[in-house]
């Protein structure tokens, strides 16, 4: 009598495909895994970005003259946003400055602006923004031209290929 301990060629390739499978399968699941933890840590920082930069232009908003609110375009279609504020970063918010937001070389930007004393101050906010725009709450739908109460704006803001919303107040 034979002694068959040894296993066929069919039950070896079959063994093969088996853990080829099983280990396809964990590769997949782990490349999911890492994928989902990067999307995630890159949402928690834009949400972090986004909650200063509305703190911040709110700040900005809350201390502005409501009739130097001003919209304008640059060569790339992007929206700028200018306004008169107390809130100086630089001055302490002791005097008043011209606050414009606008996009540069995919950066959104900050400046403050003091003519009379030739004082001009640009802050590089936000890196990988592709797009502003602002839209404005006139009592029953937000719409892109400045109405006479500006108390209200909604800015889009693409950042990292994802549209984010702020809201920015003046409140009373």
């Amino acid at each position: 009598m034979k002694n068959n301990s040894a296993f066929t060629l069919l039950e070896m390739l079959i063994a093969l495909a088996i853990s080829s499978l099983v280990i396809i399968g964990g590769y997949s699941l782990l490349n999911c895994i890492a994928t989902t933890k990067t999307e995630l840590s890159r949402n928690e920082q834009n949400i972090a970005i986004v909650t200063k930069l509305s703190d911040l232009m709110n700040q900005d908003y809350r201390q502005a003259t409501l009739k130097s609110v001003k919209i304008t375009n640059d060569d790339l279609g992007n929206e700028e946003i200018t306004f008169s504020t107390y809130n100086s970063i630089f001055f302490n918010k002791s005097i008043p400055v011209i606050v414009k937001y606008y996009i540069s070389n995919h950066y959104l930007i900050r400046e403050e602006i003091r003519k009379d004393i030739n004082y001009d101050r640009l802050i590089r906010l936000i890196p990988d923004v592709k797009k502003i725009s602002f839209k404005f709450w006139n009592g029953s739908e937000y719409l892109s031209a400045v109405p006479a109460n500006r108390r209200l704006i909604k800015m889009y803001i693409t950042l990292n290929n994802r549209e984010k919303t702020i809201i920015i107040a003046k409140l009373y």
